[in-house]
């Protein structure tokens, strides 16, 4: 009986028309499999293109985020004191700085702005990206028993990144509340 099975394969094998036996694919399987891989590797190019365009986003981001953090620590490490009513928290080292007052108790809004450069790493070109810190300083009174004088520092770090579709802009934005150095 096993004799017979193996009997029977080499007989189809013979019965098959040579034409068949003798040609290879053809040329709409070939085209298929070409558009399938090339549809794949496109698809592997553009996302590496999109990872890379990201990571370059994401660097730019994070050097934003310290120049927004650096005029935050600048209004941070000034002083302000109630015992000699020094106040150079609005004192910063801002480009046209505008103090707009509100009311009579010496409360107001100043703002200002500054550019730097983004502390990123370039090739050697001469590439840099220009940042600019929009700084706004809120003087106000909450009211609490006693009266306690709060500043707010609100800085948005404007910056701008070539590849998506063009040049884009983008924000960071960050703001923290200050009280005096000593009580009144």
């Amino acid at each position: 009986m096993d004799s017979k099975v193996i009997m029977r394969v080499p007989d189809a094998i013979k019965e098959l028309p040579k034409k068949r036996l003798n040609h290879g694919f053809t040329l709409v399987e070939v085209m298929t499999s070409l558009a399938i891989t090339m549809l794949i590797f496109s698809g592997v190019l553009v996302s590496y293109i999109f990872v890379g365009r990201q990571a370059v986003w994401s660097g730019y981001r994070l050097a934003a985020e310290s120049l927004t953090i650096m005029s935050l620590e600048q209004a941070r490490g000034a002083v302000w004191d109630a015992t000699t009513g020094l106040n150079q928290v609005t004192n910063l080292n801002l480009n046209g700085w505008v103090w707009t007052p509100s009311g009579t108790n010496g409360a107001g809004t100043g703002t200002g702005w500054m550019t730097n450069i983004l502390d990123v790493p370039l090739q050697a070109t001469n590439n840099i990206i220009i940042a600019t810190n929009f700084v706004t300083i809120t003087l106000f009174f909450e009211a609490l028993r006693p009266t306690v004088p709060l500043q707010e520092v609100s800085v948005s770090t404007v910056w701008s990144v070539y590849g998506f579709g063009g040049t884009r802009l983008f924000t960071n934005q960050t703001a923290s509340y200050y009280a005096l150095d000593s009580t009144l």
